[in-house]
């Protein structure tokens, strides 16, 4: 149960019915891991307390002010979607334009949350040539090492924030 975790937990959803942001921060933590986990158009919605509940990054895509309202002194941040629009391929058909804007977004939503946090990591992962949700979910090694690449970058901000002196 969340509630008995040494550390402080919260899934941050959105209830597809009504559009509000919904933090699970008791329960089981494999329900909140997948409610929160329901990334539209590739897993269904959880239903949970009377409520549908979706991957909160279609309200939070980068939950820092969560983060900080349970008590954070120090906010990393990790935006997954800095780079979405780095293939210039156009798109065409319903479903990838409507992907696009969702995309769009995110991306805006995304950056206005990491203003807030007190550093921003924001791994380059690159498109495809073809544009597919799917392929996101590929290469999972590759992603890996992207990833350390861009914390390597930001290392020396994060160990000064750990070590300032308390005010």
């Amino acid at each position: 149960m969340i509630e008995d975790m040494k550390t402080s937990f919260c899934a941050l959803t959105a209830d597809i019915n009504t559009g509000e942001q919904v933090q699970i921060k008791k329960g089981k933590l494999s329900m909140a891991v997948r409610a929160s986990g329901s990334v539209p158009l590739l897993f269904s919605p959880v239903s949970l307390d009377g409520r549908k509940l979706i991957d909160g990054a279609a309200i939070s895509p980068v939950p820092v002010e969560v983060c900080k309202e349970m008590g954070a002194d120090i906010v990393i941040a990790v935006n997954l979607s800095t780079n979405f629009f780095s293939n210039k391929k156009a798109v065409s058909g319903g479903i990838q334009i409507a992907l696009r804007a969702t995309q769009l977004m995110i991306k805006t939503l995304a950056e206005l949350n990491c203003q807030k946090a007190d550093v921003c990591i924001c791994p380059k992962i690159e498109e495809p040539n073809k544009y597919t949700l799917i392929s996101k979910f590929l290469n999972s090694a590759n992603l890996i090492k992207i990833g350390e690449v861009a914390t390597e970058k930001k290392i020396a901000k994060i160990n000064s924030l750990i070590n300032r002196p308390s005010s």
